[in-house]
């Protein structure tokens, strides 16, 4: 899919700091075309009944205690690659 004509792809790239080519650039209007194009077949999704969630956690959820690795332990696992 081409990208829709009101996106300045230039200044896409810019933003990204990306230096592009001109067969990049025709590359990434498909890739960023068919992104949008699925954006909006996710619109189209009945989510009646879904509850919000603000992140993948509900704020109940336990977390395992965080434990304070000695120094040693640290450049073990670092060296070893664990």
């Amino acid at each position: 899919m081409a990208a829709p004509s009101d996106l300045d792809l230039d200044h896409v790239a810019r933003l990204a700091r990306l230096a592009l080519t001109p067969e990049e650039k025709a590359r990434f209007a498909g890739q960023i075309g068919d992104i949008i194009a699925y954006i909006a077949l996710l619109k189209e999704v009945d989510v009646t009944g879904v509850e919000r969630k603000s992140g993948g956690l509900s704020a109940d959820a336990r977390l395992r205690a965080a434990r304070i690795a000695a120094e040693a332990d640290f450049a073990r696992v670092t060296l070893s690659g664990e």
